[in-house]
């Protein structure tokens, strides 16, 4: 179900250390740098965007026992995928950084150049926005990507040089959680390392929490470049659109509660679900839809009437549990998913892994695209007809399906998954802490090894001695060294 983010109060606190500090004009460090990028320019995509020198990724330990599943990210997918698929996916949310939704993309050999629409999330002095990896929040699954560039742009002006120093994000690897799934970020959050340049370097990352200096509220976009040869083919195999309406049911609606409450006096519970028709040959699939118009959880003062996403799940056999929440467009595995921790005994250390139902849960929206938001929906007292409105408007989801096979001469490892449950927690010997989240460090200290995420023991690679679609101890995901999963294997 959709919910209200508790784990938000740490970095609440965070952001009133930050705000002290985020009046100093990180720009007047930098001086004559050109501003000449344009906002989305008439030139081909594949012409735009510069890699710069960027340094050596450390050297990555051998996979540990287990991982937990990651997404197909939008990088393995761009020139594998036609655009239409892609445009306007809502590749990234988070509560406190905002949307990242896909405008167009292009692979020309290992350069691959993204574009984005940004909707951020403004603090006292101070903008937020997020990255291309996806954090995992409570049980969803996170999604990796590989370390590349990243310009910010304003109304079509750079404004790269404005990130402020005091920006993180969560380390991409081998790596295993530091929290169960009911912490808020299973993964903690270090300084982000930034070049002070434009384009900014960013590393390979599951989530980016940047900070630019000042409040804007203009029109945002961001260029993302990456030197990244191709890891897996991705052929398209069939595609569904379904018709869905409001959400109407149990859940923290946040800040729409009184909207909530009055749709469900006047018309009871209400949750679509559409039969998925996977064709026999696909085996990940990816669903888009739009945003909703006001974001429920994010309607602080600062962000107040900002759009936002919302939860999706899938139904999976025995007893029609849900499965894990996303609130994302990623590659998801078409054979099933692992069971929501809501659903979970509380004493699980790992959820179980089910096949697929066949059937999607639509995203939870209290208030779906399309009407307009109105302040009776938070203040309460919305009259019959904008409830009728509300309950009559449907919105379009879709669901693509490819077939993704791996090419041959990449240096991927298999590695068995699980994912972490309720009572699941790190060994006390390396400190995590309850909320996932990692200490507040300044950028000029080396962060502390407690609450850097688990690496793996130095073990030998998990495929050696199997064949490459063997289904043994699966399922299982291969992975780059940097730690994207990019294929999967079912169970037997």
């Amino acid at each position: 179900m959709q919910r209200h983010f508790p784990g938000l109060t740490l970095p609440w606190l965070f952001e009133k250390v930050r705000t002290r500090i985020a009046t100093i004009a990180f720009s007047t460090m930098i001086a004559l740098v050109t501003l000449a990028a344009s906002l989305l320019p008439a030139q081909p995509v594949s012409a735009q965007g510069t890699v710069p020198a960027l340094p050596p990724e450390p050297s990555e330990p051998a996979a540990p026992d287990w991982l937990e599943p990651r997404g197909l990210s939008v990088v393995d997918m761009v020139g594998n995928v036609p655009e239409d698929a892609l445009r306007d996916a809502i590749l990234v949310y988070l509560e406190g950084t905002g949307l990242v939704q896909y405008a167009s993309g292009s692979r020309t050999g290992n350069t691959v150049v993204i574009d984005t629409y940004i909707t951020p999330r403004f603090g006292p002095g101070f903008t937020k926005v997020g990255c291309l990896g996806q954090p995992a929040v409570y049980d969803q699954i996170p999604v990796v990507v590989p370390a590349g560039t990243m310009q910010i742009f304003e109304n079509g002006q750079d404004i790269t040089l404005q990130i402020n120093y005091q920006s993180t994000y969560i380390p991409a690897g081998l790596t295993q959680p530091s929290a169960g799934s009911t912490a808020y970020l299973r993964y903690g959050r270090v300084p982000l390392p930034t070049n002070g340049a434009s384009p900014a370097r960013i590393p390979a990352n599951a989530s980016c929490e940047i900070l630019i200096d000042g409040v804007h509220k203009g029109k945002l976009t961001a260029r993302f470049t990456f030197n990244a040869a191709p890891q897996v083919k991705v052929t398209f195999k069939g595609d569904q659109t379904f018709y869905a309406h409001s959400y109407i049911g149990e859940g923290n609606a946040g800040a729409l509660n009184p909207l909530s409450e009055a749709m469900w006096r006047t018309f009871g519970e209400r949750h679509d679900s559409f039969l998925l028709n996977i064709p026999a040959d696909a085996d990940y699939m990816f669903v888009k839809y739009a945003p909703t118009p006001f974001d429920p959880y994010a309607a602080d003062q600062y962000s107040y009437n900002l759009p936002g996403s919302g939860t999706y799940r899938f139904e999976l056999s025995s007893s029609e549990p849900l499965s894990v929440d996303h609130v994302n467009s990623m590659g998801i595995p078409t054979w099933g998913s692992w069971r929501d921790a809501d659903k979970s005994d509380v004493d699980a250390s790992f959820l179980e892994a089910i096949s697929l139902r066949g059937r999607i849960k639509t995203p939870e929206y209290f208030l779906p695209p399309g009407i307009a938001f109105d302040q009776c929906m938070v203040s309460g007292g919305c009259p019959r007809k904008l409830l009728d409105d509300i309950y009559a408007q449907t919105f379009p989801v879709h669901v693509y399906y490819y077939n993704v096979e791996r090419l041959a001469g990449t240096a991927l490892t298999r590695v068995p998954l699980k994912q972490v449950g309720p009572s699941w927690s790190a060994p006390t010997s390396l400190g995590a802490t309850g909320d996932g989240a990692a200490a507040f460090v300044m950028p000029d200290q080396p962060p502390p090894a407690a609450y850097l995420p688990i690496v793996g023991k130095n073990k030998p690679p998990v495929q050696q001695p199997l064949p490459p679609g063997d289904p043994t101890g699966c399922p299982c995901g291969w992975f780059t060294a940097a730690g994207q999963m990019v294929d999967f294997i079912p169970p037997q």
